[in-house]
């Protein structure tokens, strides 16, 4: 039986740890290899923590096209589907191949500066902020078609999978994590004779492309962040949102784990 590699990414907590020796007493007399660096020609990616041990394996990794794993040790796990009561059982379907495999697309921001041009991808979402938590001033057009000129503290760019995260602190929508498209959602936009406003939440299809932009006087300003990490980009001109077909793979054991999940976090 060829032998079967798995990269673990895990959070150094107690708990963590425990089901880390667990897994290997369990996965190791089955044919498996347990790695604790990355290794491009694994079979599988395990994650042991909460979401952001998720959200920093898959950071980590650059993306992985391996298929990820996780195991919940924090308290939300939107990413994370299996728990201690479930581990076992989850561990024989993966040891017998008994299991979905959910794509999940990321979003893409094409940061334009006076200097050079980034790009950065998100699992959950982006956020364009100011550094001060004061007022940001921005347009935004969607497919190059001006809607807006907006004031507040910033907007939301998330992914299916991160709409139940910050986006819907915001006010924003739960998408299911597989759809293709994205989610825009303002944060705390000033309303008046002067500023315009969004209504609501905007659900885009995967083939748009959503721009924001900045006046001269605001370029050193606004703050990117991608999955909770702070980038602050000088000589700031625009932003453009797409989403580019890249994508992660999640394994899932039980098909309808999301509306449980989902049930059992938030309703």
């Amino acid at each position: 039986m060829m032998t079967k590699i798995i990269n673990l990414f895990i959070k150094p907590s107690p708990p963590a740890l425990a089901i880390r020796d667990h897994i290997v007493n369990y996965l190791v007399p089955q044919g498996f290899r347990i790695s604790p660096v990355y290794l491009d020609h694994a079979d599988y990616n395990l994650v042991i923590g909460g979401d952001g041990t998720f959200l920093h394996a898959v950071h980590k990794s650059q993306f992985s096209t391996i298929p990820f794993c996780g195991i919940n040790t924090g308290t939300l796990g939107f990413f994370q589907e299996s728990d201690l009561d479930s581990l076992d059982k989850n561990l024989k379907k993966l040891v017998e191949g008994d299991y979905h495999m959910d794509e999940l697309l990321l979003v893409e921001a094409e940061v334009e500066t006076s200097s050079w041009t980034y790009r950065r991808w998100c699992v959950n979402e982006f956020s364009v902020q100011s550094p001060k938590r004061k007022t940001v001033h921005f347009s935004l057009s969607v497919d190059q078609v001006p809607l807006l000129h907006l004031a507040g503290d910033g907007l939301i760019v998330s992914t299916p999978s991160g709409s139940t995260a910050y986006n819907l602190s915001a006010g924003g929508a739960i998408l299911y994590q597989t759809l293709k498209g994205y989610q825009i959602t303002p944060l705390n936009q000033l309303r008046s004779k002067t500023y315009e406003a969004l209504p609501s939440s905007i659900v885009l299809p995967s083939s748009a492309e959503t721009e924001v932009s900045f006046p001269p006087d605001e370029k050193d300003k606004a703050l990117l962040v991608t999955d909770g990490v702070e980038e602050h980009f000088l000589g700031l001109k625009k932003i453009t949102f797409r989403q580019t077909g890249k994508k992660i793979h999640r394994i899932l054991f039980n098909s309808n784990w999301y509306w449980y999940n989902l049930k059992d976090k938030l309703i």
